[in-house]
C-alpha cells in the first residue's frame, strides 16, 4: 500500500551572475500559490510511488501568474533524494515539534504558533575568521545569535567546518512571521559583518607527502 506525504513547500533564494544558483530558501512558500504547487507535487509523488519509488523526493517548480490573479505551476525537475531544503525543515520540526499543513501552507507548533524561516547554505564574510569556530559557537549559545528553545525561534548554524577555511557558514533563522525571519537573518548578517578585530588569513589545507623508501 502506497503512502504519499507532502512534507513542505519552499521558495528558493537564487544568486550568482545569472541568478540561477541555489543559495537558500524561505519556508513556507507563498500561500498564494503553495496549494497549487502542492496539488501537482502530490500527483507526481503518487505516480512515482506507483513505479515503486520509496523515500524522499523533491520537485522544482516555476509558477506563473495569470491575469485573473491565479497561479499556474510548471514542474521542472524531480530529484529522487533529499533536497537543499530538507535539512532546515528537519531542523525546524525537531526543535519545535510542529508540523506543516499543505492545505493552508502553514507550519504550526503544538501550541498553535506559526513558524517561518530563512535558510542560507553559504553566508560568507571575512569577519567570521575573527570569531572562529569556537567564538561563533559561544555567541550562538549565550549571545544574540542563538535559538531560544522556550520561545521556539532564533538562529541555528550549520556547516561549521567551513568557518576557518572559507569564512562561510550555513544559517537558519526561525521566526513567527515571514518578515520576522527576514529581519532575523538580516541581523545575523549585520552582526557577522561587524565583528571587531583583525580577520585571520584563510587556513590552507595541510598536505602530507607520502614517504618513499627503499631497503
Amino acid at each position: 500500500m502506497r503512502v504519499v506525504e507532502l512534507l513542505s513547500t519552499h521558495d528558493q533564494i537564487l544568486d550568482g551572475r545569472s541568478a540561477q544558483r541555489f543559495a537558500g530558501c524561505r519556508f513556507p512558500a507563498d500561500p498564494a500559490y503553495a496549494p497549487a504547487v502542492s496539488a501537482v507535487a502530490r500527483r507526481v509523488a503518487e505516480q512515482m510511488a506507483d513505479l515503486g519509488v520509496i523515500g524522499p523526493l523533491a520537485v522544482d517548480f516555476l509558477v506563473a501568474g495569470d491575469e485573473d490573479g491565479s497561479w499556474r505551476p510548471f514542474a521542472l525537475e524531480v530529484n529522487l533524494r533529499m533536497g537543499g531544503a530538507t535539512h532546515p525543515y528537519q531542523t525546524l520540526t525537531r526543535l519545535t515539534g510542529g508540523s506543516y499543513d499543505p492545505q493552508t501552507a502553514t507550519f504550526t507548533t503544538p501550541q498553535g504558533h506559526a513558524r517561518h524561516y530563512v535558510a542560507m547554505d553559504h553566508l560568507e564574510t571575512p569577519r567570521l575568521r575573527v570569531l572562529g569556530h569556537a567564538g561563533l559557537l559561544a555567541r550562538a549559545t549565550h549571545g544574540d545569535l542563538r535559538f531560544d528553545h522556550q520561545r521556539g525561534r532564533g538562529v541555528v548554524f550549520h556547516m561549521l567546518s567551513s568557518i576557518e577555511p572559507l569564512a562561510a557558514v550555513g544559517v537558519t533563522a526561525i521566526a513567527d512571521s515571514p518578515s520576522g525571519a527576514d529581519q532575523l537573518y538580516g541581523h545575523v548578517r549585520t552582526v557577522l559583518n561587524h565583528v571587531p578585530g583583525r580577520a585571520r588569513a584563510p587556513q590552507r589545507p595541510h598536505i602530507r607527502a607520502p614517504l618513499n623508501a627503499r631497503a
